[in-house]
């Protein structure tokens, strides 16, 4: 079984596209020592919300600890031990949960696509996979590139995957791994847009296909970091690429602490919790966690403004547009989109603030787009003739 995927492991969520299908997790796992009761449920419903039921026996030389995990939303639901991204330590190359948060999708991935077209069970199957992947700027050198890859392509990994009282050893194979840096590939999901996504823009620039040739500032807002990437036309500049621990996730523990506080300790939440917590008006907390959130934002709203102008002023102002976007830059809108119209009006360049609903998956549709385009062109083909 052939597999091209783009893999967009964000320190708070996951994104991939496996041959055309979109599928999102939580980035996060939990590692346990004994499998848990088999719920109860027919074969088809397990399968169909198998991404909602990781648990998955991972064996590979490249992760430090094997094992039994939980991964993603059930890791989430299940414990306040389950583990994330640490968002200040950051070398987002060398921790293992991304690592496995991708084994795992990719053979739950495989499983699904192998129970529907053949509405069986094998014993083993076996995915040849090309991807492309991306780490943060602020880490990225081209020998970390290349140990990231390594670590996908020197070995085959062994998962096995758990659907209710059933077990499938999935055998991944990664034929092919480019990782590049975040932000440059959400050019290419820019390009390739419509219209919509220039809602909020305004210069003279009516479709996505006039900035090909533009020169641009991409501020890509995360939940532990934010990319400021310099592309000329379709090309970065890697020397004038850099990115800082900024994003929603630092504005949500700097608020889970005061929450914590309000509470005398006996409140503590994850990143993903609290999240969860703003998301639920019927909450307990919903009131103080909202006042926190607005008063932390505007703290990291800061930085991320000084940062702009900072590389604005670096870049000797050869900038035709600055574009926002990302994950981060929807909870960042109503403090910061203003005030960077206001400075790129008066540094007489344009800001694209892409909308909501085109920001989050713009690095995991480029680097689809990439794979099928550029880096997988004939693999891409293939796929899509036996499908």
């Amino acid at each position: 079984m052939k597999m091209l995927i783009a893999d967009d492991n964000g320190n708070s969520t996951t994104k991939m596209i496996v041959n055309e299908s979109l599928i999102k997790q939580p980035t996060m796992v939990r590692r346990i020592y004994s499998a848990p009761t088999v719920a109860d449920g027919t074969i088809n419903e397990a399968v169909s919300t198998l991404m909602d039921r990781l648990l998955l026996d991972i064996s590979s030389p490249a992760v430090r600890r094997n094992g039994l995990y939980m991964i993603g939303q059930r890791a989430k639901s299940s414990s306040t031990q389950a583990e994330a991204m640490n968002i200040h330590v950051g070398r987002k190359a060398d921790s293992d949960i991304p690592l496995i948060t991708t084994l795992g999708m990719t053979a739950a991935k495989a499983v699904q696509d192998r129970f529907f077209q053949t509405l069986q069970f094998p014993d083993t199957i076996t995915a040849e996979a090309y991807m492309t992947g991306a780490i943060p700027a602020s880490e990225y050198t081209t020998k970390i590139a290349r140990s990231l890859e390594d670590k996908y392509m020197k070995v085959p990994h062994i998962v096995t995957v758990h659907v209710l009282d059933k077990i499938v050893t999935v055998k991944n194979i990664f034929r092919q791994v480019k990782i590049t840096q975040e932000g440059i590939p959400a050019l290419y999901a820019l390009l390739e847009a419509d219209a919509g996504i220039l809602k909020n823009y305004k210069g003279e620039e009516t479709s996505p296909r006039d900035f090909k040739n533009k020169r641009a500032l991409h501020v890509d807002i995360g939940d532990g970091t934010t990319e400021y990437i310099y592309t000329e036309g379709v090309n970065p500049v890697p020397d004038q690429c850099s990115g800082a621990r900024r994003g929603v996730g630092h504005a949500t523990e700097e608020a889970i602490k005061m929450l914590s506080d309000l509470t005398n300790g006996y409140v503590k939440l994850t990143r993903q919790q609290y999240m969860d917590v703003l998301s639920d008006p019927d909450n307990n907390y919903y009131a103080e966690a909202k006042g926190y959130f607005a008063e932390t934002l505007l703290a990291q709203a800061d930085k991320i403004q000084q940062d702009v102008e900072e590389k604005f002023m670096e870049l000797s102002a050869s900038v035709d547009y600055i574009v926002v976007y990302g994950g981060g830059s929807i909870a960042f809108y109503d403090t910061l989109y203003e005030r960077l119209q206001t400075f790129a009006e008066n540094a007489n360049t344009k800001l694209l603030w892409v909308p909501a609903e085109y920001a989050v998956d713009m690095n995991v549709k480029g680097m689809d787009s990439l794979n099928k385009h550029l880096f997988y062109k004939d693999v891409a083909k293939n796929i899509a003739v036996s499908a």
